[in-house]
């Protein structure tokens, strides 16, 4: 059983860096990426949420000038800190501005900000495969079909991790086909990290610090009889995507709907043309409820049980009751008690409540 944070003495310490100081200038918006919506819930609080599971003793969160107040803008004051990167650009300056504010601790695990799709039960899985080798970087994996422009997992006769290949400086015909690429996440031994990273040198394609270069310091710093250095945890093909641009948004945002239509499946929700309707992870539906097509549930809103909502509904922050019909009506900020029939053609807004 893993001791959870305030049982762990400092040799077992976990700390978590979220890299988020990203301008993100291809997303060409007034809004910060990491900002942006996926599902309803901003990327950046996927993240955070996904590193959070893992209970750990400390989190600071690396951002923008313009996002020091980050934990405000998410309502979550004491979870974590927010600091801005004082080092070079990339992403090992990045882990040093996160080391400058966290306190000893054996483990840091380095989390990307723009992926969304990264679940708490992956970096459960990356800091238990960590803890199990003690190897001083351990890297969260996946296969692709289309490795892109993701960094290629280069390992040696053995099987060992010896380096990850940048895209610009690899063979096409080692990344032609399934191709094990570096996810961007990691655990670090935390020790010998801090000292590390000081050590590293800029990259000279990327003229950047780069934290996957701390592999190569990882084997010079290699003792006669220690086991290998390296270590990979293989996680799904979904964690591998950040957000760059609208249409990797798009994608991921389709991937999490589709998660959200399923798991209300699985609880007891019947949706019919499955693919038309869009339902925010936050939004709460009871059971034998009926969501018809083209049907749009967002924000906070809670929907009771034996309802019919739709076709054609929009409910923003909506509180449904039990056995509420909602026919091609819009919803905002209102309440709809018990056994209410809504439309069809109805607007309800601005805090009305309806019995």
């Amino acid at each position: 059983m893993t001791p959870s944070a305030n049982q762990r003495s400092d040799s077992e310490r976990v700390a978590v860096a979220v890299l988020a100081a990203g301008i993100g200038s291809r997303m060409k918006s007034a809004t910060a990426k990491s900002l942006h919506p996926v599902a309803g819930v901003p990327i950046i609080e996927r993240v955070i949420r996904a590193g959070l599971a893992i209970d750990p003793d400390q989190m600071v969160v690396v951002v923008s000038e313009g996002l020091i107040d980050l934990p405000d803008r998410l309502g979550m004051n004491g979870e974590f800190e927010a600091t801005t990167q004082v080092y070079p650009y990339g992403t090992a300056g990045a882990v040093r501005s996160a080391f400058d504010h966290l306190a000893p601790a054996k483990w840091l695990v380095s989390l990307l900000g723009d992926s969304p799709l990264l679940t708490g039960d992956s970096v459960r899985e990356l800091i238990d495969g960590a803890r199990q080798t003690g190897s001083r970087v351990t890297i969260l994996t996946c296969v692709l079909d289309d490795a892109q422009t993701y960094g290629r997992i280069e390992r040696d006769t053995y099987g060992n991790a010896r380096r990850i290949v940048e895209f610009k400086n690899d063979l096409a015909q080692l990344r032609s086909g399934p191709t094990e690429i570096n996810s961007g996440i990691m655990v670090l031994d935390a020790v010998w990290a801090r000292e590390a990273l000081v050590r590293l040198k800029e990259n000279a394609q990327a003229g950047e610090l780069m934290l996957t270069d701390i592999l190569e310091i990882a084997i010079e710093d290699m003792q006669p009889h220690d086991p290998w250095p390296i270590a990979t945890v293989a996680g799904h093909p979904d964690i591998a995507l950040g957000i760059n641009d609208r249409t990797q948004l798009g994608v991921a945002d389709a991937v999490i709907r589709q998660r959200v239509r399923a798991q209300l499946q699985r609880d007891g929700v019947t949706i019919v043309g499955a693919d038309t309707v869009f339902i925010d992870e936050t939004v709460r539906i009871g059971r034998d409820t009926t969501i018809l097509p083209f049907s749009t549930i967002t924000g906070s809103t809670f929907i009771g049980s034996d309802c019919q909502i739709g076709p054609n509904a929009v409910l923003h922050n909506a509180q449904i009751a039990d056995r509420v019909v909602v026919k091609s009506s819009t919803v905002t900020d209102s309440t709809i008690g018990e056994g209410t029939d809504v439309g069809p053609y109805s607007h309800i807004r601005d805090g009305a409540e309806i019995d």
